[in-house]
């Protein structure tokens, strides 16, 4: 085997790994505990953005900005780690649990579904999003 279907073969065992709800939905909260800024149509189907279903938490910024002072007040994030997946009509419940470095814990699920080709978060269609 070439090196080029060496390539080939790994680029396809990873990428299967890249476009998986499980790795976006970890990623998301990555980046919503370190504070990064993101994009509310990078991350949240039209169906989420048009039902204000963050607003209770002022929007993706405030959510971001409140995840961002927990894991401060908690001493930094020590893992996230995914507790459960059920999939049901392509809409995947994400059950994920944030583990901080003070040992404090916190949870939730959130909905993800595919569109424009990315994982992105969907209105749950069994409970409203919940605060980790």
């Amino acid at each position: 085997m070439n090196i080029l279907s060496k390539f080939i073969v790994l680029f396809v065992l990873l990428g299967s790994n890249f476009d998986s709800p499980t790795v976006r939905a970890k990623e998301f909260f990555l980046n919503a505990y370190n504070g990064k800024t993101m994009d509310s149509e990078e991350w949240l189907t039209k169906k989420a953005r048009l039902s204000k279903f963050l607003e209770p938490f002022g929007g993706l910024d405030a959510f971001v900005r409140d995840c961002a002072a927990e894991v401060k007040r908690n001493r930094g994030i020590k893992e996230i780690i995914v507790i459960r997946v059920h999939e049901k009509e392509n809409i995947y419940l994400i059950e994920i649990e944030v583990v901080f470095n003070n040992n404090e814990k916190s949870n939730g699920i959130d909905a993800w579904t595919k569109e424009d080709e990315k994982w992105k978060i969907t209105v749950n269609p069994g409970k409203k999003i919940q605060k980790y």
